[in-house]
């Protein structure tokens, strides 16, 4: 398996779940809501992590140590801890919030990704070369997205429209699948 921008397996799921767990926190703070999709993407990127944490074959190193080369389980403790977090802050200020159609593209990118992650096991990349630099390109786009996320949830300032936070979430949501 290809280790994305070289870090330890995990690594980059590891940052795009705690930057959505943060997106999440920070909407709910701005807006005292969060939407469907944010929910969905929650969803499937938590779940997505934690099996393949517990499925996959062992992806730490002699020590013990696990994505970031932190002692194993950090990573799943820090995100169940924010999203307790965020629970909390949710039921504190809950709105109810309609709007469904984003909660289909976070779906659809992530079964677009398990499609894209099935042919890559499967050998249909015909050149490794060409394999490892698109596992790269996609992990920086992922990077990139997430934190888009966290940005944009943190600035008050920052004005985007209704389609651009469900998309950079189906990007972040398609890595997970990849993987």
């Amino acid at each position: 398996m290809v280790r994305p921008l070289g870090l330890p397996i995990g690594s980059v799921r590891a940052v795009l779940l705690l930057s959505l767990a943060c997106t999440a926190i920070f909407k709910l703070y701005r807006h005292h809501e969060i939407e469907p999709w944010m929910i969905a993407t929650l969803l499937i990127a938590g779940a997505s992590y934690f099996a393949s944490r517990a499925a996959g074959p062992p992806t730490r190193d002699p020590k013990g140590r696990g994505s970031w080369w932190l002692p194993s389980g950090t990573i799943r403790i820090i995100f169940l801890a924010l999203a307790g977090y965020a629970a909390w802050v949710y039921f504190r200020f809950h709105d109810e919030s309609p709007g469904m159609f984003p909660v289909a593209w976070i779906l659809v990118a992530y079964l677009v990704g398990l499609v894209v992650g099935a042919l890559e096991r499967r050998g249909y990349s015909s050149e490794e070369a060409a394999r490892a630099y698109f596992e790269h390109v996609l992990a920086v786009v992922a990077l990139i997205a997430a934190g888009s996320l966290v940005y944009i949830a943190a600035d008050r300032s920052v004005q985007v429209a209704d389609w651009v936070q469900p998309l950079l979430a189906a990007v972040v949501v398609h890595y997970f699948a990849t993987r």
